[in-house]
C-alpha cells in the first residue's frame, strides 16, 4: 500500500488471528517467520496495510487497514489457506478509526 488512503472512504480495521500447531509455537524462530510470512502476503496481494502484528502462546495475530470491502473476508480465508495455515483462525473487522 502506498499510504495515499482518501478520507470519506469507508476504512476498516481488521484483526487476524491464527492458532498455531504446538510445534510451530514452540518454536520463537518459526512463530516469528509465519507471523512475518502473513504480514508480507497481506501487503503483497494489497488486501491493506499492516497496523500491528503480535505473538502470543499457541497464536500469531495480525491488523491492518483497509478500504475493501466486497469479498475481504472469503479473500483472506483463502490467503490463509494457500499459507498452510489449516488451524483454528479467527478474523474480526471494525470500523476505522
Amino acid at each position: 500500500m502506498d499510504g495515499d488512503w482518501k478520507i470519506g472512504f469507508s476504512m476498516k480495521l481488521v484483526n487476524v488471528k491464527v492458532a498455531l500447531s504446538k510445534t510451530d509455537s514452540d518454536n520463537v524462530n518459526r512463530t516469528l517467520e509465519l507471523r512475518y510470512l502473513l504480514a508480507d502476503t497481506i501487503e503483497e496481494r494489497g488486501l491493506g496495510q499492516i497496523e500491528n502484528e503480535g505473538i502470543g502462546e499457541h497464536f500469531i495475530e495480525v491488523s491492518f487497514i483497509t478500504e475493501k470491502e466486497n469479498d475481504l473476508i472469503n479473500q483472506l480465508e483463502g490467503l490463509l489457506l494457500s499459507l498452510g495455515f489449516t488451524e483454528r483462525n479467527e478474523i474480526q473487522t471494525f470500523q476505522y478509526p
